[in-house]
């Protein structure tokens, strides 16, 4: 029927179905016609199909699902107000027992019963959701410890892995220690040539102490301090008069700690204090502790 309107108003025809709504006059009008309710104009057209505007059914369909979902609405409503609260059934049931009405307070037995019944899967339903939540919960803080313990036990091993890759390395730089000590003895310095050679060695020597320094690499004191087995350990041991026993006399050979652990511990020479009894460990050619220029005795 729309279609059939905008097609005779493109051709400039004047008559349709719903001519009974118009005059005589208003169908003599031209295409741009004027409506009582509403202007149609045939610029809103497209192809020969009308707008959805120019619809004349559009009102009437919006119109009747309004009507539909308020009748819905009071369906919903009225299907509410019919279910019976439990106060309400208790009422019923009280005005069915005075009435004397067995068969009206059955039917409200039945209906309170099954209110009762739904209640208690309710409650066993709540009581296992709280049971579950409760489990729930302690898995996740149990699985957050193993996860806790587990990344400081890597961060532990980790820690371990680079110690003891860096305790092999700086024990490999103690030999070089042991060599710059060894070539430190062997020079003599006569010449002003020789002294040269004595200053750039002792350059390169504070160099490497300080590189060991930088390691947490310290050395072990010997010479005047108290025997400790942890520390030292002895190769000889003399009278002395001027020495106490137990005290360290000589350094035969360097100890060297990283932080707390001991690297390798101090060759040393020990007083038995005065007395005429020798030690029966005959030292091998004993080292007085050396003073190198790079003081690597200084903690």
């Amino acid at each position: 029927m729309a279609i059939s309107l905008s097609n005779q108003f493109l051709l400039g025809s004047c008559s349709c179905s719903s001519s009974t709504r118009y005059s005589s006059k208003s169908r003599q009008q031209p295409k741009f016609a004027r409506f009582p309710s509403r202007p149609l104009f045939a610029s809103n057209t497209i192809l020969g199909f009308p707008t959805p505007f120019s619809s004349p059914h559009r009102t009437s369909l919006f119109a009747s699902s309004q009507i539909n979902n308020e009748t819905e609405e009071i369906q919903i409503d009225e299907d509410r107000k019919t279910l019976p609260s439990l106060t309400v059934l208790i009422e019923s049931y009280k005005k069915a027992f005075v009435t004397g009405n067995e068969k009206i307070a059955s039917q409200i037995e039945e209906s309170i019963q099954l209110k009762e019944n739904e209640k208690n899967k309710l409650v066993q339903k709540v009581s296992t959701l709280s049971v579950d939540k409760v489990s729930v919960k302690e898995q996740y803080l149990r699985l957050q410890a193993d996860f806790d313990n587990f990344r400081k036990r890597c961060d532990k091993e980790r820690i371990g892995v680079q110690s003891d890759a860096q305790l092999g390395f700086i024990k490999k730089l103690l030999l070089m220690a042991d060599s710059f000590e060894t070539v430190k003895r062997q020079i003599d310095v006569a010449t002003e040539k020789e002294k040269k050679i004595d200053v750039s060695y002792q350059s390169i020597y504070k160099q490497f102490v300080e590189t060991l320094r930088s390691h947490h690499v310290s050395v072990i004191a010997t010479a005047g301090k108290p025997f400790n087995p942890l520390l030292h350990e002895a190769i000889a041991r003399e009278e002395s008069k001027v020495v106490k026993e137990g005290i360290i006399i000589k350094e035969s050979r360097r100890g060297f700690v990283l932080k707390d652990k001991v690297l390798r511990p101090a060759f040393v020479k020990v007083s038995l204090g005065p007395g005429n009894k020798k030690s029966s460990v005959a030292p091998a050619k004993p080292l007085e502790q050396p003073s190198t220029a790079a003081r690597i005795d200084e903690r």
